[in-house]
């Protein structure tokens, strides 16, 4: 609910602040007092209007405040969260424009955009005007209007969340189909590796031990004939056969008593045992050689294999299991992409089923709403001075999209002898306005925590008519707020709150003052309305008539 507006240096309003009260708030004046700026001023302040171009009453700045007071859960506070304000009841609205034109905006004097405030109001603000609600009826509105009227929130909201998954799902098949082939060659490429280096079976420390025999066996190659030499020099054709035969020719001499020779015999023996050990330790290291020939070509073979895959991914001998378990975990999930983009063409059609039945049902719902909204707001047409003219919603097949299948069109002709056509292009301004009145009659509760402006809806109506408008008026205002600009007195005889405009002076400056009637003032006002700027008596006793019986309407 729109609480108070305060208007600083703009225009005819110097410095005002209006209050307003739930209900149905009338506001009045002479013509040219100023009420369309007002109502420009409220635009502004919610984003929706730019600041007027006439210079300010004085050099100082300008600036509007919109202050509103929220229920709980009102649809307003999931925008106030992305300012990460706290939970309030209290919500105000401020634009501030500097002399040099700069413009300022606020949200409880949180600095904030201008898209924002706009898309504050759109959730706080709802103006129908000779013009200015023109721009609510395109088809995405429209459709939004036929959906609140039937109640089916519920299942348009369902509806774009599905909308969501199928395009999130058609998105992942078009970038899967487009990295298929890629894919593909990346797993054909990963497979290939994993498999060379499953293949390898290399062993921990394996080409340090490689490396070492291969320095062996080739250092045997080169000086196999030196150690063939040395065993035969140790052996029993060397140094060993000739230790033997002095040992022989030594013991005839111990036999004879040579005591020395003995121990000489014995270093012999000694010596005899170290060249038998040599002997069996070199022909070991010679049999370790000459047992397998091709030993060296194996060695070479496979160290090459193994630097040959080091080599070509870049990465020591030492580190290829490793790098085999980053490429099993790399073809893993290639494999799982490419096993998901398989199963993805599956899941479109799925979701494109559930999409459809959920968009055809929620196309037969808003098929039996708009056959009650017609009907409904016939009935409304008449007393409206509309009689002759019909009303229709619409619906026709269109893309697909978040919203379903449907495109939503109110079409309507003013008289028999016209054909039918889209609603804000076939009404008049006044016809118009009081379309919307009807329309919004029928679907009060669309409007349910916003503040409904009608401005002038009334126009070149009067008597009955504008009776029926003042009802219609404050029917609406039980459900939600209503403030209403008009210059019929019937109309004004219906509101909760009157608020008068008028011209005055204050400090040497012609500015508009906006104040509340109490009730003598305000039947002061709506005969002043009936008759011009003198008021007769008979004036007053017909302004009388009028409050006693909207007062009396009002209660039935």
């Amino acid at each position: 609910m729109l609480a108070s507006l305060s208007i600083h240096n703009v225009l005819v309003f110097l410095d005002q602040q209006i209050e307003f009260a739930p209900g149905l708030n009338v506001l009045t004046g002479e013509t040219g007092v100023g009420k369309s700026v007002l109502l420009d001023c409220l635009g502004f302040a919610i984003g929706k209007n730019r600041f007027p171009s006439s210079p300010p009453i004085s050099g100082d700045h300008s600036e509007v405040s919109a202050v509103f007071h929220l229920p709980s859960g009102h649809k307003v506070e999931t925008i106030v969260d992305e300012l990460s304000l706290p939970s309030m009841e209290e919500l105000m609205l401020r634009r501030a424009v500097a002399p040099n034109g700069r413009i300022s905006n606020y949200v409880n004097d949180r600095r904030c955009t201008a898209a924002l405030l706009g898309r504050l109001g759109e959730c706080l603000v709802e103006v129908h005007g000779q013009d200015t609600s023109r721009h609510v009826m395109g088809p995405a509105e429209q459709r939004e209007w036929l959906d609140a009227f039937a109640d089916c929130g519920h299942r348009v909201a369902e509806l774009r969340s599905e909308w969501e998954r199928l395009q999130q799902l058609r998105r992942e098949f078009e970038r899967a189909e487009k990295g298929r082939r890629e894919a593909e060659a990346e797993r054909d490429y990963l497979s290939h590796a994993c498999e060379e280096i499953a293949t390898l079976d290399l062993k921990l420390g394996e080409e340090e031990k490689l490396s070492r025999r291969r320095s062996e066996l080739r250092a045997f190659r080169r000086h196999g004939e030196e150690l063939q030499q040395a065993s035969l020099a140790i052996g029993s054709s060397g140094a060993e056969g000739m230790a033997s035969d002095a040992i022989g020719q030594l013991q005839t001499m111990r036999l004879a008593g040579e005591s020395q020779i003995g121990e000489a015999v014995e270093a012999i023996d000694r010596a005899l045992v170290e060249l038998n050990e040599a002997g069996r330790l070199l022909a070991e290291v010679q049999a370790g050689f000459e047992s397998d020939p091709h030993e060296l070509e194996r060695v070479d073979d496979r160290l090459h294999t193994i630097r040959h895959l080091s080599r070509k991914h870049n990465v020591s001998a030492g580190q290829l299991p490793e790098l085999a378990h980053s490429l099993d975990t790399q073809l893993a999930d290639i494999c799982a992409q490419l096993a998901r983009s398989d199963e993805l063409p599956v899941a479109v059609t799925k979701q494109e089923r559930q999409y459809n039945q959920l968009a055809v049902n929620l196309s037969a719902e808003r098929r039996k709403a708009a056959k009650r909204l017609d009907q409904r707001v016939h009935d409304e047409l008449a007393p409206l001075k509309l009689g002759a003219a019909r009303f229709t919603t619409e619906i026709t097949p269109r893309k697909e999209g978040p919203d379903g299948l449907d495109e939503v069109r109110f079409v309507a002709a003013t008289n028999a002898s016209t054909p039918p056509g889209p609603i804000h292009q076939i009404a008049s301004g006044g016809e118009f306005s009081r379309f919307m009145l009807a329309l919004r009659v029928c679907s009060v509760s669309q409007a349910a925590g916003m503040t409904m402006i009608f401005d002038e809806v009334d126009r070149d109506v009067g008597g009955a008519t504008a009776d029926a408008i003042g009802r219609r008026l404050r029917l609406l205002s039980k459900e939600t707020q209503v403030l209403a600009v008009t210059h019929s007195p019937q109309v004004a005889a219906y509101a909760d709150t009157h608020l008068k405009m008028e011209k005055q002076s204050k400090q040497g400056l012609d500015t508009t003052d906006v104040h509340p009637l109490a009730d003598d003032s305000r039947i002061a006002e709506i005969a002043r309305m009936l008759s011009g700027k003198t008021v007769t008596g008979e004036a007053e006793a017909a302004a009388k008539v009028l409050r006693h019986n909207a007062q009396a309407a009002s209660e039935v």
